[in-house]
């Protein structure tokens, strides 16, 4: 799975990497209120890596034209109705077998395919949802996070059905209603609408929102929700009270990266109730051990007021360090 706003080149070089023998895709996606068509992207990037897929799968929403390479492509509507009674026996796998494999963004260097296994993703998801995330069979999640990243994978997908939960998957802006115009109160509308109790999004996605009238804040019934979770990039202070007191629930930061799959780094409220604190992403959860390394020696670090960077070690997990790229071992 990738994220959908990839240019070709970015698309091929993973394609390429990858070695795909099949490619799920659409003829377009929507953002902004614009359609935005995959397909022509799509091609592109398969003539440009070295790397040819056996066969495409294409969901035709409607949104735009696209054109169908014979042989390669083929339409998820006909397969289906061509298909219709087929009966398909649950698979059962290992444990370490690979779920699935996603691309880190590149911002850091090359992009890395992290390959997530089964068993061990799955309890760590389960167990996150309950002492994290606090949430409970029956109720509703909503993580406003694409789903080609690692945040859509884990709390859009597999965590909530996991824990039993229902889960929304939205596309488009958090300023951007269903109708293609703009709403800076479409989030919270979802959140009435379907009582969502626990919600997932990053302090950028916030930021927008500040710039909205304070009034839509209070536009929807929002007692159901009881906890704004937000992480992708350091959450400063002001914006955390902002939406802290616009929304009137805790606001909990937590930290990781595509290689860890879970939160390194937040509070475990599902365990014992603990009071944000505002700058401040958590404490090391439990499977990893964090250390804070002084930004030039190395040493680790003891007193505050000193810049760092961090390392991570993960029981049963490799995890990469974004600054100095190394990857910790095991435990």
């Amino acid at each position: 799975m990738v994220f959908g706003g990839f240019a070709s080149g970015s698309l091929g070089s993973r394609i390429e990497d990858a070695t795909p023998k099949v490619i799920i895709s659409a003829d377009a996606g929507s953002r902004g209120g614009k359609v935005v068509a995959y397909k022509p992207l799509l091609d592109e990037a398969i003539r440009l890596s070295s790397h040819k897929p056996e066969a495409v799968l294409l969901v035709d929403r409607h949104l735009a034209l696209m054109e169908i390479e014979e042989g390669r492509d083929h339409l998820w509507s006909a397969l289906r109705s061509r298909h219709m009674d087929a009966k398909v026996a649950c698979e059962w796998l290992d444990s370490t077998a690979i779920s699935y494999t996603i691309y880190t963004s590149g911002t850091t260097g090359k992009p890395k395919g992290v390959q997530r296994d089964t068993g061990g993703y799955a309890v760590a998801l389960a167990a996150s949802m309950k002492h994290i995330f606090d949430g409970r069979p029956g109720e509703t999640y909503f993580s406003t996070s694409d789903i080609g990243w690692v945040v859509g994978h884990s709390y859009i997908v597999y965590g909530p059905l996991i824990a039993g939960m229902a889960t929304i998957m939205y596309e488009g802006l958090p300023t951007q209603g269903m109708d293609g115009q703009p709403d800076g109160a479409i989030w919270w509308s979802l959140v009435e609408k379907y009582k969502v109790t626990a919600m997932f999004s990053a302090p950028t996605a916030v930021r927008v929102l500040k710039k909205q009238d304070p009034a839509l804040l209070k536009k929807y019934d929002l007692s159901s929700l009881r906890a704004l979770f937000l992480a992708g990039e350091p959450l400063d202070e002001p914006t955390a009270r902002w939406i802290s007191e616009g929304l009137n629930v805790p606001i909990i930061d937590n930290y990781w990266q595509t290689e860890s799959g879970w939160p390194i780094l937040t509070i475990a409220n599902g365990v014992e109730k603990t009071p944000s604190k505002f700058g401040s992403p958590g404490v090391p959860m439990y499977g990893y051990r964090v250390k804070l390394l002084h930004e030039s020696t190395g040493e680790e670090l003891t007193q505050p007021n000193e810049k760092a960077w961090s390392c991570s070690k993960a029981r049963h997990r490799r995890v990469s360090c974004r600054r100095c790229g190394k990857t910790m071992r095991a435990l």
